[in-house]
């Protein structure tokens, strides 16, 4: 239930709505924007591919009529998509929204976007490769010791973390020096501040079930994907020669319903299946959950 303590909470912050898979983030999401005269960002490494519209819980055309969803239904099934490119594409969206006088909000259950949003990604300096292999050569060559010296005289400290035979952490110091003309430890030191700067812009909403609810809503979940044409629209990707290796298709349940396709299991074996990985992954979200900083936690029943 999305109350006027928790709209004060979120201020004047960009909300951002995590959860394992299933456990109602879209819903809640579009209740927060009617509240804050919001518009959703999906954060959501599936969700973003065309024609992956049951498999991966994309808001139904319903829900997107109610309020206006971005990065969904987005890029083609050979685009491989990194953390840096999706966050690029989420402050676009968040420029975009905002012109309009309306409040951004965000939701999803990809963790490491989320964890790249707020906190930032490692990305200290940029990479010039020709520092790196005229560094790599000198290893090669057997001057690892002249490296190392030069590093305790660029940066001590830093040169304390880096054992004998961690060749790529070293490299990538002295290349930074290069780079940069600053030594590591002062960059990453900088580099953290700017993260903390840009994880006070967002404000993290974490809704939670009891683990057994969660397990059903996934199963009840699974069987309704199953009702509402999922098998239809794997057969309609494969027909139109999206072929099964590329990224999107290596998801749950697509894997497991082109072995049904194939004969090599039944459709009650592909939705056990299906909801029992789903669960495996809903349980690797929650150890991500554990780990962040989270702003609000709101368990919202059996909704």
């Amino acid at each position: 239930m999305v109350t006027q303590a928790l709209i004060d909470k979120i201020d004047n912050k960009i909300p951002i709505i995590v959860g394992p898979t299933a456990v109602g983030k879209t819903s809640f999401a579009i209740k927060l924007a009617k509240n804050l005269n919001g518009e959703i960002i999906s954060i959501d490494s599936r969700q973003i591919y065309k024609d992956f519209i049951i498999g991966t819980a994309q808001p139904t055309i319903e829900e997107q009529s109610e309020i206006p969803h971005y990065l969904i239904n987005l890029i083609n099934a050979e685009e491989i998509i990194s953390a840096g490119k999706y966050v690029e594409l989420i402050k676009n969206a968040i420029d975009d929204i905002k012109k309009n006088g309306i409040r951004p909000i965000i939701a999803g259950g990809t963790m490491l976007y989320v964890q790249a949003l707020c906190f930032g990604i490692i990305n200290h300096a940029d990479s010039n490769p020709e520092f790196r292999q005229k560094y790599f050569d000198l290893i090669n060559a057997g001057d690892i010791d002249f490296l190392q010296n030069k590093l305790k005289l660029i940066d001590p400290e830093y040169a304390k973390k880096v054992t004998d035979n961690d060749h790529k952490k070293l490299v990538r110091a002295l290349e930074i020096f290069d780079l940069t003309g600053k030594p590591p430890s002062e960059v990453f030191s900088e580099q953290l501040e700017k993260d903390k700067r840009e994880r006070e812009k967002y404000f993290l909403i974490e809704l939670e079930l009891e683990r057994d609810q969660i397990k059903r809503k996934i199963h009840n979940r699974t069987i309704n994907m199953f009702v509402n044409g999922w098998i239809n629209e794997v057969k309609s990707l494969l027909k139109n020669g999206v072929d099964e290796t590329l990224h999107p298709m290596q998801s749950v349940g697509y894997k497991q319903i082109i072995a049904m396709l194939n004969n090599e299991i039944s459709k009650e074996q592909a939705i056990e299946l299906i909801s029992t990985k789903t669960w495996q992954y809903a349980k690797k979200q929650l150890t991500w959950l554990k780990k962040m900083d989270i702003d609000y936690k709101m368990n919202i029943g059996e909704a």
